[in-house]
């Protein structure tokens, strides 16, 4: 219900909601982001708190993505968009959407969208390689897929480290979205 309220504020009302703490685990519409506490504040933390606490045990404050451009935390999704940008065959690209099946869905955050193609591209961090984080995934995906769109999938590592590779992987993807293609395409 807190989640839901403060869309409404953000929606509605013109506010800026930031939610902090752990996120939320009923919640799979909200991304969180690590953002150090800075060392002063640490200190005065662990001065606080019996016995003290590691570093490691301090709180972090997290921040969504802004909707239309790269995450500002993704080394990977910066460097693809920067690869991106001169590229005509990428344009009407669109980076960290919300996607709704319907009113009674919770939206899904996509990474990279192609609306008119109906593409959407997932990069993934190492946080995606746990067993729960890819069960996770795999709905997102098959709820994609069932709204009509083509999903494919990177990692960070791919991005960072074979970058054309993955350029030439994803241009063939979407041309194949474009030309009705690729199997399960909306376009076929």
């Amino acid at each position: 219900m807190l989640v839901a309220a403060c869309e409404w504020l953000a929606h509605h009302g013109g506010f800026g909601v930031w939610l902090t703490g752990p996120p939320p685990r009923a919640v799979d519409r909200i991304e969180s982001v690590a953002a150090p506490i800075p060392e002063d504040v640490a200190a005065l933390i662990r001065e606080i708190e019996p016995g003290g606490a590691e570093e490691s045990d301090l709180p972090a404050l997290t921040y969504p993505p802004l909707a239309g451009l790269p995450h500002p935390g993704s080394a990977a999704e910066r460097q693809l968009e920067a690869a991106l940008s001169p590229c005509d065959w990428a344009a009407g690209r669109e980076w960290n959407q919300l996607h709704a099946s319907g009113p009674l869905n919770n939206p899904i955050r996509v990474d990279l969208l192609w609306r008119a193609e109906r593409c959407v591209v997932e990069i993934d961090g190492p946080e995606h390689l746990g067993p729960r984080r890819r069960a996770a995934d795999g709905q997102r995906d098959e709820r994609l897929r069932r709204d009509g769109y083509a999903v494919r999938r990177f990692t960070n590592e791919q991005v960072l480290k074979r970058l054309s590779t993955v350029l030439a992987e994803l241009e063939r993807f979407l041309h194949q979205c474009r030309n009705g293609t690729f199997e399960g395409s909306p376009h076929a």
